[in-house]
């Protein structure tokens, strides 16, 4: 009787890991063989001269929308990416002050967030683009196809450091339009530093 108890109960748990191993998204179709860029946990990296941003979009059916909304992501890292850059530059600028007013440090941080978002990054190009077509397994039958698309998309770094210089002049503009005064004052000392100290007419 204990034989067959524990019988009954490896067979089920066996069931049990069957079923399991059955459910879950199977691979039908892909475009090509999973390149490094694709496995790897960093959503962007530099080579060459050059960065390069992954995007991503899953449970899409249709191919060429999959690939533009992939490649959009992977656009959107970008900018975040400058963002998050002139974020860290400004606030180490600011942390060798003790006479930045907190109002003028948060106009700045708002305004700063706010203009990178609208910024215009020249010279990116679509450099690669992997796709998988997986199907659900279940018990229900004739579930629909759908795609999974990686995008790279590829930037100069001079390219990049160019879209950061726009983004500190559109910050200044901006300071500008408001007319706060201290502010503007500090933009612009922080995008002489930027220069490399020199007056913009030297430049």
């Amino acid at each position: 009787m204990r034989k067959t108890t524990i019988y009954i109960m490896i067979f089920l748990i066996a069931v049990i890991f069957t079923g399991c191993s059955s459910l879950g998204p199977k691979i039908i179709e892909k475009s090509s063989s999973k390149e490094r860029w694709v496995k790897s946990e960093n959503l962007y990296f530099e080579e060459n001269d050059a960065l390069y941003f992954r995007g991503e979009v899953g449970g899409v059916y249709d191919l060429a929308l999959g690939k533009r909304q992939a490649e959009a992501d992977a656009k959107k890292r970008l900018v975040e990416a400058v963002s998050s850059e002139l974020t860290s530059e400004y606030r180490e600028f600011i942390r060798g002050s003790n006479t930045v007013p907190g109002d003028v440090g948060r106009f700045v941080d708002d305004a700063l967030e706010s203009v990178s978002r609208q910024v215009n990054v020249s010279g990116m190009l679509a450099e690669k683009a992997y796709w998988e077509r997986l199907v659900e397994r279940s018990e229900k039958e004739g579930s629909k196809p759908y795609y999974h698309i990686f995008s790279l998309v590829r930037i100069a770094k001079k390219d990049y450091e160019a879209s950061k210089d726009r983004v500190v002049r559109g910050l200044l503009d901006k300071t500008k339009t408001d007319k706060n005064k201290e502010a503007e004052q500090m933009i612009e000392e922080w995008k002489r530093r930027r220069d490399g100290g020199l007056p913009e007419q030297n430049r």
